[in-house]
């Protein structure tokens, strides 16, 4: 079966106004009743609703919420996010498979995405939870012209993001930043954020942008402690459909990415630091299980590391860590 032809009859059910018989898509799309009637059933397999009424034709019952390339590209406001994509129901990691096609070439822009990841992580390797089929589990590939050093600053980017998306219309979810990549609402954890940087001394070959966001989940499933940290946005405002949400992501993301560029990163650090839950915070930050850094977050610099002051008074800029609230 031509996988193209697949996506053309399902571009001609979206278009149709009405019922469309499979002659009429047949001589639309220069092909037999035949190869119709399977593309339609390859488009029943893949979860879409297709009433068959005779002497009347097909007819899309609802639009389908599982992140298909087609189900994205519909609608999608961006020039070069989201352009390509890249769909698994299973993948060990989203960041892994788009981290081959990255070597093999891949444009900036292009996304993977996993209903369910078998081997999904969070920072330090820790594994990610999230239950097939109800949340949003996708990385980016991005090829941006800047130093090393300044990669850094794609996660506060891409919360920045994110943040602003889900707060305003039509979910306003009150959540806020946790430095340096956490999404968090009601003192859970919404969503998290993962770079992964390919580059030499002085060149970038290549960003991996990791995101991992609640949507739907209820965390029947999930291990004890996931269910006390985690939290989605279903449990704020009831179910979601995850493509919109997907688009309204992408269309944000190169908003920002796009800004950073051209403007460099003031006003996206703005943002965040006005929405950073950590600034302001007595903390304590870990590094793969060593104190680096224990006081009063303070601030958060130009380079989007966090700044600690002691109670000796010193200052001590922190690049990355697990910080943990101190109660004093």
């Amino acid at each position: 079966m031509d996988r193209d032809l697949v996506q053309r009859v399902l571009a001609a059910l979206y278009q149709a106004e009405s019922a469309i018989s499979g002659q009429e898509l047949a001589q639309q799309l220069g092909v037999s009743r035949t190869a119709v009637w399977k593309a339609i059933g390859k488009l029943r397999a893949a979860g879409y609703e297709i009433d068959a009424t005779p002497n009347r034709g097909y007819q899309l019952r609802s639009q389908i919420d599982i992140p298909y390339p087609a189900e994205v590209s519909r609608g999608l406001k961006t020039k070069q996010l989201g352009r390509e994509v890249h769909y698994y129901e299973t993948l060990a990691s989203t960041n892994e498979q788009l981290r081959v096609l990255a070597r093999e070439g891949a444009g900036e822009g292009a996304v993977v995405i996993a209903d369910s990841q078998l081997k999904g992580k969070g920072r330090w390797g820790r594994s990610w939870f999230a239950s097939p089929g109800q949340n949003l589990t996708f990385s980016i590939l991005l090829r941006p012209d800047i130093e090393p050093r300044r990669a850094g600053l794609l996660a506060p980017l891409v919360g920045v993001a994110c943040h602003k998306v889900l707060t305003g219309e039509p979910y306003n979810i009150p959540c806020s930043l946790k430095w340096p990549n956490d999404l968090v609402a009601a003192g859970r954890k919404l969503g998290g954020i993962l770079i992964e940087l390919s580059a030499e001394l002085e060149r970038i070959h290549y960003v991996i942008v990791g995101i991992g966001l609640n949507v739907n989940d209820t965390f029947r499933d999930a291990p004890e402690e996931v269910q006390k940290r985690a939290t989605s946005i279903a449990q704020f405002t009831g179910r979601v459909r995850r493509v919109p949400l997907l688009q309204r992501l992408l269309a944000a993301l190169e908003q920002e990415y796009q800004l950073f560029l051209a403007e460099g990163p003031e006003k996206l650090l703005a943002h965040y630091r006005t929405f950073c839950a950590t600034v302001g915070q007595q903390v304590s930050v870990y590094s793969r299980g060593e104190l680096v850094a224990a006081g009063l977050a303070e601030d958060i610099d130009s380079g989007g590391n966090l700044l600690v002051r002691s109670k000796e008074g010193s200052l001590t800029p922190v690049t990355s860590g697990e910080v943990s609230l101190r109660q004093e």
